[in-house]
């Protein structure tokens, strides 16, 4: 099973390739994700998931059309000056930081966690200009928390951010 989650960690981040938003839509800076940790009987490692999550989340994002997303190269530096790393948590105004200096309007960062074998995510949305946390959204759908269903959810989670930025 360990060389699955290294195959899809490496398979979300070639596909997250560097986009410009068209016509002036949002873009966004998607930060590692906080590995909370598994609970249960069979405790799995989920470091990678720390880079591959944010990889898929952003690969789903830039599929939206008019969404952009920063170069992953230009965050890490940003998050470097910040002396953050993957499974550091970060705060609202650091992320607000981080997506002004690359040049994203808005921030995605959150945590994940296995509790007794259902895979948990949640993702928050700051918005870069007033350092607010605008929304936070998860995999509640009882469907979408198995971990075979890496690629489904991030997809689920991208589908909601990119509805909270579009609505009135």
């Amino acid at each position: 099973m360990r060389r699955s989650w290294q195959g899809w960690m490496l398979a979300g981040m070639a596909l997250a390739s560097p986009a410009r938003a068209q016509n002036g839509g949002p873009v966004f800076a998607v930060l590692p994700f906080e590995n909370a940790g598994s609970y249960g009987e069979n405790k799995e490692v989920f470091q990678s998931l720390e880079l591959g999550i944010p990889a898929s989340i952003a690969s789903a994002l830039a599929a939206h059309p008019g969404v952009g997303v920063a170069d992953g190269g230009r965050v890490r530096q940003a998050l470097e000056s910040q002396k953050l790393g993957p499974g550091q948590h970060v705060d609202a105004a650091t992320a607000a930081h981080v997506a002004k200096a690359v040049g994203a309007r808005y921030t995605v960062t959150g945590s994940f966690a296995d509790f007794y074998g259902k895979f948990r995510l949640n993702a928050r949305l700051v918005d870069a200009e007033t350092g607010q946390i605008v929304k936070v959204v998860s995999n509640d759908d009882p469907k979408l928390q198995d971990r075979a269903r890496m690629s489904a959810i991030a997809e689920a989670i991208a589908d909601k951010l990119v509805k909270a930025v579009r609505a009135p």
